[in-house]
């Protein structure tokens, strides 16, 4: 026997090895990949071994009794392999290929493990199928031919009978004193720690094979094992009441707290949270597909994990709501706690993407469910309804990543969730104006300080409103959107100070002309009445058709610098008019109006500045872009006029052809009465050059005012308005640069 097989042996056999844990792991990986005629008694000895069986049970163990099995798969092929090479032409006829070898090989190690522990069989297997995972995929991406498919499945049968068996050894419930005689660890380690590797290796496995677990238990049990780890969302309860304040300016994490944490954060089941809610996903997942008469089970358990993670938002947020560390900047904390500050907002982030995994897959999964397999009790809803409560309890940590707006930059998986939980929710109005209702609650009225939440948490929190209140608007009545929906938008629509907020409170209002703009026909016809409706307090009975003239003057309040960019700018004032287009019918003369108005106000603000540039008298102003000017909010630059140039061409498609021919026509003095750069060697030109030296770019501003327009009415129009737009182009480009790449195109 070779002496460092012996040696290997003797510290397997002994409780306590005086050799490091790594290097016993490697002697494993080399004698079991080595080892001759086949490696099955070592693969028994191991099982058994009093060194890996040995009280406390401990991750550390079981990571590297599993770490040895994958890199023997790898040495054992790199031994297949080079013994290959150096064989002869002749002999390589009669032996086994590598594929086959190995295959052979992983057979007689699980022949091995029976009759061992289940969690010590648990954690060889799952090293022999992460092997073979990597095996065939690096094989894979180098195009090389490696099958080993029955002996991995193989591997995978006896995975999951190992899975099952440790379920049912450790069990869901805390064992009594007489049972822990006959357990051969404390359930307090044994159940964790198995399912940690579990989770590494059983997404892997077919998924036929894993509908064989006992799911719901499995699904319980892991919730559970996530719950105690982060403590249901409340270890942050002691921050709250114990934070010390040794100056007015600094902040003191208390060491107690800081301890907690940092043990909290270094447990084995929150260091594999990830691949912990993976497998729950995946467990949720399989139910979901399983045999029709148990989808009622599975949606109760999904219901039970998402009403878990809310319950562990709602505790983070109300924690959150009441913490010191609220608010304050980098600078504000002290030295020796900003560490601990940073592990808060990483257990948040950790928290964060544990409930999204659970909750993407399971929302997924249920969309696929036929409609007469739920209960009254257990529907779709139910668990759109839980995603966005936790969501809304977490909107405070949202915002760090961009929010989940549509336009946001946050990561795709969150807004994928989000938007998914909306999709089902919108299947029952009742149930989605229900929840509108409620997410208002705890926010009180704008600015009348009757909100208890903190001044950040209530700014996260309106911003998360304002895009579920965006995204329900098709489906909520009239009555919400006038008394609450628009309540909640009105006192941010020009207030910047939360960028957020006040793009999310304006896609509310286009939300609402977009999915209303057929409710009714406006009852007034003059532009005298349509300008004296009273913003905050609209007419019940046309609603929308009320609020459209407000609208209009904000869009232009809210034109300038700093405020809605040239796209968003562009995009609203065309749905605006598009919608007061379109109120009653195309042709009346209430829908022109309006839609006229719309644009009277455009225009007049557009006069008023080109006023101000001194590009028009004041006699061409129309006078309504005054009052809108008069306000100290209002920015004056030419950059603001060229974005409401552009926001003019926008509206272009959005008119019908009584109209649209008259805003083509002020477009085309606007082209024109664009300065042009002049030539720097006329003499004649010095003065005009140096008048345009305090506006440069007016070249590339026509320029972009040509493009605009030409795309405009290729792109946009409509069919009914196309052949006037093309009469109207060909009768009107010679007033554009000849050398415009636009001059002679076919507009067909």
């Amino acid at each position: 026997m070779d002496q460092s097989y012996r040696i290997l042996l003797d510290q397997l056999y002994s409780e306590q090895s005086n050799l490091p844990l790594l290097t016993i792991q490697a002697a494993l990986s080399h004698h079991l990949a080595t080892l001759s005629p086949l490696p099955t008694p070592l693969a028994a000895t191991i099982v058994s071994s009093p060194f890996y069986l040995s009280s406390p049970l401990t991750h550390e163990k079981l990571q590297s009794l599993s770490t040895a099995f994958r890199h023997a798969v790898h040495l054992k092929l790199q031994a297949l392999e080079k013994k290959v090479e150096n064989q002869s032409t002749a002999a390589s006829l009669f032996s086994l290929s590598p594929s086959a070898a190995t295959a052979q090989w992983i057979t007689e190690i699980v022949k091995g493990l029976q009759g061992g522990r289940s969690i010590m069989r648990l954690a060889c297997s799952s090293g022999l199928l992460l092997g073979i995972e990597d095996l065939e995929k690096s094989k894979r991406n180098a195009n090389q031919l490696f099958n080993v498919e029955w002996s991995r499945s193989m591997v995978e049968d006896e995975l999951v009978l190992n899975v099952a068996e440790t379920i049912d050894v450790y069990g869901v419930d805390p064992p009594s004193d007489w049972e822990k005689e006959f357990q051969p660890t404390s359930s307090e380690y044994g159940l964790p720690l198995s399912l940690i590797l579990a989770s590494q290796c059983l997404p892997l496995a077919s998924k036929t094979r894993l509908k064989a677990l006992p799911l719901p238990v499995l699904t319980r049990i892991l919730v559970s094992i996530v719950l105690q780890t982060i403590d249901s969302g409340s270890y942050m309860s002691d921050l709250s009441q114990v934070a010390d304040f040794s100056t007015n300016t600094t902040l003191h994490i208390p060491h107690s707290f800081a301890h907690k944490l940092r043990n909290m954060a270094s447990s084995p089941p929150y260091v594999y949270i990830a691949s912990l809610s993976k497998l729950m996903a995946l467990a949720l997942e399989l139910m979901l597909d399983s045999r029709p008469h148990l989808i009622p089970q599975a949606i109760d358990a999904a219901i039970e994990v998402l009403s878990s993670y809310r319950q562990v938002s709602k505790n983070l947020e109300s924690n959150w709501n009441t913490c010191p560390l609220l608010g304050r900047r980098d600078e504000e904390i002290a030295p020796e706690s900003k560490e601990t500050a940073k592990l808060i907002w990483t257990s948040f982030k950790t928290i964060l993407f544990s409930m999204i995994m659970v909750a993407q897959a399971t929302l997924a999964a249920v969309i696929y469910v036929p409609p007469d397999k739920f209960s009254p009790s257990a529907h779709p809803e139910h668990l759109a309804l839980e995603v966005l409560y936790a969501l809304y309890h977490l909107s405070f940590l949202l915002s760090e990543f961009g929010g989940i707006s549509a336009t946001s930059q946050g990561f795709s998986e969150l807004k994928k969730t989000v938007y998914l939980a909306f999709d089902i929710l919108a299947q029952s109005p009742q149930t989605a104006e229900g929840f509108a209702k409620e997410i208002l609650l705890p926010l009180g009225t704008p600015f009348d300080g009757t909100s208890t939440l903190h001044p950040v948490v209530q700014q996260t929190k309106t911003a998360f409103v304002l895009v579920c209140i965006e995204q329900l608007v098709p489906i909520l009545s009239m009555e919400y959107i006038r008394d609450s929906a628009w309540e909640i938008c009105y006192p941010y629509l020009s207030d910047t100070s939360h960028r957020e907020i006040f793009e999310s409170a304006h896609s509310v209002i286009l939300s609402i002309l977009a999915a209303h703009a057929q409710t009714g026909k406006p009852s007034v016809t003059s532009h005298e009445k349509i300008g004296k409706q009273s913003p905050m307090h609209p007419d019940p009975e046309n609603f929308v058709t009320r609020i459209i003239p407000y609208y209009a003057q904000c869009l232009m309040e809210n034109s300038g610098d700093g405020k809605l960019s040239t796209a968003q700018l562009k995009s609203a004032f065309s749905a605006l008019v598009r919608t007061a287009s379109n109120e009653g019918t195309a042709d009346s003369v209430d829908s022109s109006a309006l839609a006229w108005y719309c644009i009277e106000v455009l225009i007049g603000t557009i006069n008023e500045l080109s006023t101000l540039h001194g590009g028009m008298s004041e006699g061409q102003n129309k006078g309504l872009g005054k009052r809108i000017l008069s306000d100290s909010r209002f920015n004056s630059s030419e950059e603001h006029l060229h974005r409401l140039h552009l926001t003019l061409i926008a509206t272009v498609s959005a008119l019908p052809i009584s109209l649209m021919l008259g805003v083509l026509d002020q477009v085309r003095e606007i082209i024109i009465n664009v300065p042009k750069d002049c030539d720097s060697n006329t003499e004649a030109n010095k003065s005009e050059i140096e008048r345009q030296e305090r506006r440069p770019g007016n070249k590339a501003m026509r320029d972009e005012l040509i493009t605009a327009l030409f795309e405009e009415l290729l792109e946009r129009v409509g069919d009914r308005e196309k052949e006037a737009a093309m009469r109207w182009w060909y009768a009107n480009q010679g007033y554009f640069d000849s050398s415009s790449r636009f001059g002679a195109v076919d507009l067909q």
